[in-house]
């Protein structure tokens, strides 16, 4: 059940259900890091899977750092297990530098666990695409953290994610 909440942002607008119910998530606020330690991010969490179904993955996350040492590390994470299909990252930063990573297949509870470097006082921006198959009825999120623990490492507001259903 969509709400009449929108967000507009670049042109752009996407609807969120109020009970989460949205395959669409987005922050609404600048998430700072600075360990290196995991945890969840505060808004692209708690996306709802149903157990033997396809998914598909796509998001774009933008980051800062104010250090020349920082770097993010991000996973996804389903407690009940998953089996990767596949994961592109596709990453730009502010000197027009690409890179791209691919991951085969994966069996457990990490879908994938990589690290990105981001150059002092500049920011990335990463492209996410992919497919997985959930082995159980359960929920996604996105944890984050800093690559090297010193200074500040931002997950920015607007970045986004959508895991939506493809069958079974």
């Amino acid at each position: 059940m969509l709400s009449d909440q929108v967000w507009i942002e670049i042109g752009r607008t996407y609807a969120t259900g109020t009970d989460g119910s949205s395959p669409l998530k987005y922050k609404t606020a600048d998430q700072s890091l600075t360990t290196t330690a995991f945890a969840a991010d505060t808004h692209l969490i708690n996306f709802p899977v149903n157990a033997l179904t396809y998914y598909k993955v796509r998001g774009y996350l933008a980051a800062t750092s104010d250090g020349l040492t920082q770097d993010l590390k991000l996973d996804f994470i389903i407690s009940g297990g998953v089996t990767l299909s596949s994961l592109l990252y596709y990453t730009v930063d502010e000197d027009g530098a690409t890179g791209a990573t691919v991951t085969g297949s994966a069996a457990g509870a990490i879908l994938t666990e990589r690290t990105f470097d981001i150059l002092a006082n500049k920011t990335i921006g990463i492209h996410l695409i992919g497919t997985f198959l959930s082995t159980s009825n359960d929920l996604v999120d996105i944890r984050i953290a800093q690559g090297t623990a010193a200074g500040t490492t931002t997950l920015k507001k607007g970045s986004w994610l959508s895991i939506e259903q493809m069958g079974k």
